[in-house]
């Protein structure tokens, strides 16, 4: 049965048959796909991805599982979870730009013990 996009996390873990702690095993193997994407296609969200990158994502997701013994999943759950773990990816990215952006793009006030050399005939504040 597909998972909607509207369901519940609940929902989606009753659908994937995992238990509690393999569903938290499937939430950090997705955040850590969710920025390997990020990386490889900045600003792209789920939905805009390539067939065959959400195929090979797909692919490791299984392979992730697999490897702690947990069942594997079917598109419909990886989709759902990916929507909304790619676009968290994206948002905490544009928050980290927007902090060092901030940061660099302040400027300090004029202080002329600072920012005059007491050696230079120029004795205004630098523009």
């Amino acid at each position: 049965m597909p998972v909607r996009r509207s369901a519940t996390a609940e929902e989606a873990r009753a659908a994937a048959g995992h238990t509690k702690y393999q569903w938290a095993s499937f939430y950090r193997f997705t955040r850590e796909e969710a920025r390997r994407i990020h990386e490889a296609c900045p600003g792209r969200t789920w939905p805009n991805m390539p067939a065959p990158l959400r195929m090979e994502t797909h692919e490791r997701l299984q392979a992730h599982l697999a490897s702690e013994g947990i069942p594997g999943v079917s598109e419909d759950i990886v989709d759902w979870r990916m929507v909304t773990t790619v676009r968290d990816a994206l948002r905490d990215a544009a928050n980290q730009s927007a902090l060092y952006g901030e940061e660099s793009a302040r400027s300090r006030p004029f202080d002329p013990v600072r920012d005059l050399d007491p050696n230079s005939e120029q004795r205004q504040p630098p523009a």
